[in-house]
């Protein structure tokens, strides 16, 4: 089966939306409707990083796109102690190969095949 990054994009979607259903702004309590990329994908650093991949509702994942240098106080608490290390990680230029998106994929897969429900 050829997997690419389409497919891998809707991978890391699903991950993000199946490991938090809610959205995940503290005091929100709306269903999660996207998983938002913290960092920009341009260059691929974190991009199919389920810790890098935010759930969100459809009015906080407006207001992501909409004002991202007001959200990111929120993307920073929400992600925690790890947010510096993903956004330094975020800023590598990764080139994929197809078979980089194979293997994305089995673990993107694998991932959604152990994701226990809360």
């Amino acid at each position: 089966m050829r997997e690419d990054k389409s497919a891998c994009y809707r991978l890391i979607q699903g991950v993000a939306l199946h490991q938090f259903p809610y959205c995940r702004v503290p005091g929100c309590r709306n269903k999660a409707v996207a998983g938002h990329h913290a960092f920009p994908r341009s260059r691929q650093g974190t991009a199919f990083n389920p810790k890098a991949v935010i759930s969100l509702c459809l009015a906080h994942h407006g207001f992501a796109h909409t004002e991202p240098e007001m959200f990111r106080p929120t993307i920073e608490s929400i992600i925690g102690d790890e947010y510096e290390a993903l956004r330094k990680l975020s800023l590598m230029e990764v080139q994929f190969r197809e078979e980089d998106y194979k293997r994305i994929a089995a673990a993107l897969n694998k991932i959604l095949d152990n994701i226990t429900y809360r």
